[in-house]
């Protein structure tokens, strides 16, 4: 009977400690993650985003002769539009569910290994560099995409041209 009562109150103590073992590892998520300043990251990536989107929508409604009422609205709207992404995409709306995902993908013990890189000077320089690998690798693919760009505007007009004689069939197959 007392081996009977150990048992039980060992399995009622089994949820507890999962949960505890959970809570541990989300918050080694959050310390990993803070690390890497994921949310200077993406806050950057988003204000990247707004910036480019601006600046198009400037130049449309510049090459449009829009009013310079007009170009006020278009203005508000694009701010209301941006704060309402912001608040649905950006860090704080989003910190749950990258801290999620990391968990269901790493084990403690490898989220515990990439903390201790991260805090290694190997590990703080590759963070502090990540951001302008990261541009320079963006502006390396823009280049020779438009170094491209001929070729695959002559690979789409080849393949309209020629879809109007295969009844609109996609790419043939040889």
């Amino acid at each position: 009977m007392k081996r009977l009562a150990v048992v039980l109150c060992l399995l009622l103590c089994l949820p507890l400690t999962a949960r505890a073992d959970d809570a541990t590892k989300r918050a080694k998520v959050e310390e990993m993650l803070d690390l890497l300043h994921l949310d200077r990251t993406l806050d950057q990536v988003m204000n990247l985003v707004k910036q480019e989107a601006i600046a198009a929508s400037n130049a449309k409604l510049n090459h449009a002769g829009a009013s310079a009422d007009q170009k006020a609205h278009a203005d508000a709207f694009q701010s209301q539009l941006f704060d309402f992404i912001q608040s649905n995409l950006g860090w704080k709306a989003m910190e749950p569910d990258y801290v999620k995902m990391y968990a269901d993908n790493f084990t403690e013990e490898e989220i515990d290994a990439m903390i201790t890189f991260y805090k290694s000077p190997a590990g703080a320089s590759m963070i502090a560099k990540t951001p302008e690998l990261t541009q320079q690798s963006t502006a390396l693919v823009q280049k020779k995409m438009l170094a491209l760009l001929p070729q695959i505007q002559k690979m789409i007009q080849d393949y309209a041209s020629n879809a109007g004689k295969h009844g609109g069939s996609s790419l043939n197959s040889n």
